[in-house]
């Protein structure tokens, strides 16, 4: 289990992704952000807990993204090491693998 913090991934050797927010303006006014996750994969349902999102990078993929929900920033990531259909699932911060 990995406890979310600023700014990190599992494997050392890994580097963050540039994941850059772009603010928009939707119809009323209303401010924004959208990202582009790497991989062009389409993606599940997001999540939402205590400020962040969490998506997965897409099917196919290995990665797990945690966002600041009201910047679009990216919090942390990290590869999940397989490419299994049993999922993930987040609480008070922390993600944990459903085997």
């Amino acid at each position: 289990m990995q406890k979310a913090a600023e700014n990190v991934a599992l494997d050392k050797d890994d580097e963050l992704p540039a994941i850059i927010p772009e603010n928009i303006t939707l119809a009323g006014g209303h401010k924004a952000w959208k990202i582009t996750i790497p991989g062009n994969r389409p993606l599940a349902t997001v999540a939402y807990e205590d400020g962040l999102i969490f998506v997965g990078g897409g099917y196919g993929s290995y990665e797990f993204y945690a966002l600041n929900a009201e910047t679009g920033k990216l919090a942390w990531m990290f590869k999940t090491g397989d490419k299994n259909d049993d999922g993930w699932y987040m609480w008070g911060g922390n993600a944990e693998h459903n085997k």
